[in-house]
């Protein structure tokens, strides 16, 4: 289990390295700006890991798609905040409902279905989430968590230089939340047949 979570620290260390080289010492500060380099690998890593509910969603248990769901919400949350649809080329439409008012009444009526979905059996749905919190998966959520509030904080203070280090801190946290997200179906087939034992 260690082992792992120093497997994760490296490739994370070898991450923010490489950025953080490009844009000091290669003299390309511009990758960590607005939707350059850093963001644009923020928001793959984001929407990987909501691929990987996405697929899980068909296939796990019934029992499971109220987590699995939720699961899906919280990196599709992420991944609209961290995307700036105003610039991208789409129709005005889509740019409404990605963005501002439209995106946070849509994700709100999503996370209002979802939680009801959750708290229809919320005694066994709290019970597997406080496990899957426990378990190596849970550590690597809480990791990217709390570097994501880390940058968070560092965006709020603003300033010289800071920029690069709030981006770096975003790139650890969505990298962990990834590396959550992966591990998320083995934890939760190991919870289950435990379970079922």
């Amino acid at each position: 289990m260690k082992t792992t979570t120093l497997h994760h620290l490296f490739i994370a260390y070898v991450l923010v390295m490489g950025f953080n080289y490009v844009a000091t010492v290669a003299g390309k500060p511009f990758i960590v700006y607005e939707n350059e380099l850093a963001e644009n690998f923020q928001g793959l890593m984001l929407f990987a890991s909501m691929m990987v509910f996405a697929v899980y969603l068909f296939r796990c248990d019934q029992f499971l798609r109220a987590i699995i769901s939720c699961g899906f919400l919280f990196f599709l949350t992420f991944l609209l905040r961290e995307l700036d649809v105003e610039s991208f080329k789409i129709p005005t439409l889509f740019i409404h409902l990605g963005s501002g008012h439209g995106r946070n009444i849509i994700l709100l009526s999503l996370w209002l279905i979802a939680l009801a979905y959750f708290f229809e059996n919320a005694r066994q749905n709290i019970r597997i989430v406080r496990k899957l919190f426990l378990s190596q998966s849970g550590k690597l959520y809480v990791i990217g968590g709390l570097m994501a509030l880390s940058g968070e904080i560092l965006d709020a203070f603003g300033g010289h230089g800071i920029p690069l280090y709030e981006e770096l801190t975003e790139i650890i946290a969505y990298y962990f939340m990834l590396a959550g997200a992966i591990s998320t179906p083995g934890t939760l087939k190991a919870i289950n047949a435990r379970n079922t034992l």
